[in-house]
């Protein structure tokens, strides 16, 4: 990705043409080409003869289905329903590998996640309400006990990129602290909180939120627990009608599109962007700064207000696993993503 230089190369015509049914135009040069799609069952692709890389991909058709259950996908793997499935747990991972049809991959990934607050309103307007929370989860237990995956960590720009800073600590786990920081804010035992979440991004979504929403409780708020379909999650999300919200980001390459999308554009509802104008110059200044030193004490800089204002919490880095039937030959685990690995795959058998 080149990040410094943003610039749209979608199709004013075509945009003009197909209206609301623009994003369910194929468009691209990858190694598939668009056969047919089924909306919540199936994308089905076909080789791509033209593509500009020899003897790639080598499978003639390929599939995609979404299955947001782990439980469902795992199932369909074992079967031989399907070949390669995602978002894979560290639980399930470890069982899976004593499957001799079954292989597994496993990247560090650059994706973390984390709550998004609400800062336009009660309680999360106030910094000691949002520490709270921080204060409140017992993270170490979360990776280890319910994702057996990830690792903890204190700032969201993961290591090797621009921006990592080191100095960034995992918050420890202090439910007294958490308590005493909502009786400074002024936070009644008993407030209601709405958090949301679409948990089917990632491996064990659904438990990691239910264990979020448990810690919460333990300090005195009423949390109203909502898991929503991805279409009304990104309708809440951008109208702000949240206290917190669960989200996937990785802010690797060059963080400036992240930084802007959450507060610049204020597409994510959350209110401090426009409440804080130096934070958003400082934002703006980091996207134009060509020098690597420079660039990186600016988004070091940036990384350590959003800890201190505990804009975002922290939850973990995420681990990407994947399990692949035995069949599959050249599959490449990725770090970016889990949507990737497939261009250089064959079949055997």
């Amino acid at each position: 990705y080149n990040l410094l230089m943003q610039e749209h190369i979608l199709s004013k015509k075509s945009a003009e043409e197909f209206g609301e049914n623009f994003w369910e135009q194929a468009i691209g040069s990858g190694p598939y080409r668009h056969l047919e799609y089924v909306k919540g069952e199936y994308w089905l692709g076909e080789i791509n003869q033209d593509y500009w890389k020899p003897d790639v991909p080598q499978v003639e058709r390929l599939r995609y289905r979404p299955i947001s259950e782990e439980a469902t996908r795992v199932a369909a793997l074992r079967s031989g329903e399907v070949d390669i499935i995602a978002n894979v747990s560290g639980e399930l991972a470890d069982e899976l590998s004593q499957d001799e049809n079954i292989a597994i991959y496993r990247r560090p990934s650059l994706d973390h996640l984390y709550l998004l607050t609400q800062t336009n309103r009660p309680p999360f307007d106030n910094p000691d309400a949002r520490w709270a929370v921080n204060y409140a989860l017992n993270r170490e237990a979360l990776v280890s006990n319910i994702v057996k995956a990830g690792e903890l960590v204190g700032g969201h720009i993961p290591p090797g990129t621009v921006g990592y800073n080191a100095t960034l600590e995992p918050v420890p786990y202090d439910p007294d602290e958490a308590r005493r920081l909502l009786e400074k804010a002024g936070v009644a035992p008993g407030t209601k909180i709405e958090v949301k979440a679409h948990p089917f991004w990632f491996a064990k979504g659904k438990e990691v939120m239910e264990y979020v929403a448990g810690a919460l409780q333990e300090i005195g708020f009423e949390v109203d627990l909502q898991f929503l379909e991805p279409g009304a999650y990104t309708d809440a999300r951008r109208s702000g009608s949240y206290d917190l919200a669960l989200q996937q980001g990785n802010k690797s390459n060059n963080p400036c599109n992240q930084y802007k999308i959450f507060y610049i554009s204020d597409n994510y509802g959350s209110g401090y962007g426009a409440k804080n104008p130096e934070f958003q110059e400082l934002i703006n200044t980091a996207c134009i700064t060509v020098d690597p030193q420079q660039a990186d004490g600016l988004y070091n800089r940036i990384q350590t207000q959003i800890y201190n204002d505990a804009t975002e919490i922290q939850l973990y880095r995420q681990e990407n696993i994947w399990a692949v039937r035995k069949r599959i030959t050249g599959f490449e685990a990725y770090s970016p993503d889990a949507t990737r690995p497939w261009n250089g795959v064959g079949v055997t058998g």
